[in-house]
């Protein structure tokens, strides 16, 4: 079992088969497919690592299979089961005897009823007393030598980053088909005339009158495939090919005619002729013969698009991505967006009959805390020429998977002209940090200077002015928007004048 959100390591043992040298054997959840991360022999296991939830529509539980040859699967499908995100709300008491044994009430949720319920103190884990889904209690281990404060861990965070969906759509890639069909009815069967004549057929863009354009020679009432497939010659794209079925009652027989993928007539099929010399000559009673297009051919998906996202007013594309992008493509074309960072892409296929159409998904995971809560959704731009999709039915389209749901994030820019900066709460002022500095020297200022050790900073460099922009997450819920402000300092060149300024994030 493990996070809806994916990315739990999974070992799976027990794997019938023997493994393929230079072959990295395959994980499959449900419906969705990667390469496995980690193998070992000697001990007879493959790691993968579980995808998100949102591939599988958010299923509660899937089955697991591997293939060793990258090709056959296990038919074991153990099952994996994804969790609820658990989070911890408070804790009581708080603190207590180094010597252990303290009953700590853990109130938060959800919980499951497990044997596998525990809690963290440190580095050591102890079992946990499961009271109802928000109410677990664990006893304290004794404190390690060491002169730290053992803390409890939290396996959550206090945001669920937003995921959207990604589709390239396309109808099946099938060939096209034209089948041909000679009938009777009576008692009497199917038969040629005196001379061996049956019937002419014309392909498409032919002509059934005199002089017959693009027609077969004559054909008897039981052509075998072969003897089809020589008729058509020359007359159907290379690489088609002829399938015979029958008899049936009264000697009759059925002909389809296959014609290479990505072949097709437009709608026209083969044609009868049925007047003058070249009429019909089966006998028998009501013979007759028929074609008819039984499967229009389709053509698979090919092309590029492009992505648009429009916040606060500001609307930028991505540049051209082909149809068939990496995961690694995608990201790249979203982070080279100024308002999107980090993002976490998984994908698979969307061809579900395996027909070769191209069609494919992508769940796009925004990951950062600029991106943080509920964000509009992606748009698809196709005006310019650059960006065209071909292929039949070929589309894109974009859902909202899972709402961004986010506590409050504080954003705060450092003017470029600023030489230095520091953050005030509740009229504390915090260390003097030098422009440019990272969000780690940001964040351990928090803690040290404030006790804010729930905290997490982002820093990023505008693309458009080359500003810093510092992004603040208490994932403990403590609120402290109203109480924050930061002070810029800007400096002559010897430093012999300097301007402070204060703001509220």
């Amino acid at each position: 079992h493990g996070r809806k959100g994916g990315g739990t390591r999974v070992l799976a043992k027990g794997i019938s088969g023997s493994f393929v040298r230079d072959v990295m054997p395959l994980c499959r959840f449900g419906s969705y497919t990667s390469r496995a991360v980690d193998i070992n022999r000697d001990e007879g296991y493959v790691a993968c690592i579980s995808p998100p939830n949102s591939v599988n529509n958010f299923a509660s539980s899937v089955a697991v299979d591997i293939s060793l040859s990258g090709q056959v699967f296990t038919n074991f499908s153990v099952a994996f089961r994804y969790d609820e995100e658990v989070f911890v709300r408070s804790l009581h008491p708080s603190r207590g005897f180094a010597s252990g044994g303290t009953d700590v009430q853990v109130l938060g949720g959800p919980f499951a009823n497990s044997h596998e319920l525990k809690c963290r103190f440190g580095t050591n884990i102890v079992n946990a007393s499961f009271h109802d889904t928000n109410h677990i209690s664990c006893l304290s281990p004794t404190l390690d030598q060491v002169h730290e404060v053992q803390k409890v861990s939290v396996f959550s965070m206090a945001h669920n980053p937003e995921i959207q969906t990604i589709s390239a759509k396309s109808e099946d890639y099938v060939n096209e088909i034209h089948t041909c069909k000679t009938y009777g009815d009576g008692t009497d069967d199917l038969r040629d005339d005196e001379f061996g004549r049956g019937f002419i057929l014309v392909a498409p863009g032919g002509s059934t009158n005199y002089p017959l354009k693009r027609a077969t020679c004559w054909l008897r009432h039981n052509e075998t495939a072969g003897t089809m497939h020589e008729a058509l010659h020359g007359l159907m794209p290379d690489g088609f090919e002829v399938s015979r079925r029958g008899p049936f009652a009264r000697e009759s027989y059925e002909w389809d005619i296959i014609l290479p993928k990505s072949a097709t007539f437009g709608g026209q099929t083969l044609r009868v002729v049925e007047n003058g010399g070249g009429r019909v000559r089966l006998e028998g009673t009501n013979a007759s013969v028929n074609c008819t297009l039984s499967q229009t051919g389709t053509q698979k998906i090919n092309g590029h698009f492009k992505l648009t996202f429009n916040q606060n007013g500001f609307e930028e594309s991505t540049s051209p991505i082909r149809h068939n992008s990496t995961n690694e493509e995608i990201e790249a074309a979203l982070e080279s967006l100024e308002m999107i960072h980090d993002v976490i892409v998984n994908s698979n296929s969307m061809d579900t009959n395996n027909t070769g159409s191209g069609a494919y998904q992508w769940h796009v995971t925004f990951n950062s805390l600029r991106n943080a809560g509920n964000l509009p959704l992606l748009k698809t731009d196709f005006a310019s020429p650059d960006a065209k999709l071909s292929g039949t039915g070929s589309r894109i389209e974009i859902i909202e998977t899972r709402m961004g749901v986010s506590m409050d994030v504080l954003k705060f820019t450092i003017p470029w002209n600023s030489d230095d900066f520091s953050i005030s709460l509740n009229g504390i002022e915090g260390q003097v940090l030098p422009l440019g500095s990272p969000a780690s020297d940001l964040q351990e200022s928090m803690v040290m200077d404030f006790g804010l050790e729930s905290v997490l900073v982002e820093r990023y460099v505008s693309k458009l002015n080359q500003q810093d922009e510092y992004f603040i997450l208490d994932i403990a819920g403590n609120s402290i928007a109203k109480d924050i402000e930061v002070i810029t300092a800007r400096c002559n060149e010897d430093h012999s004048d300097c301007f402070e300024e204060r703001r509220d994030v």
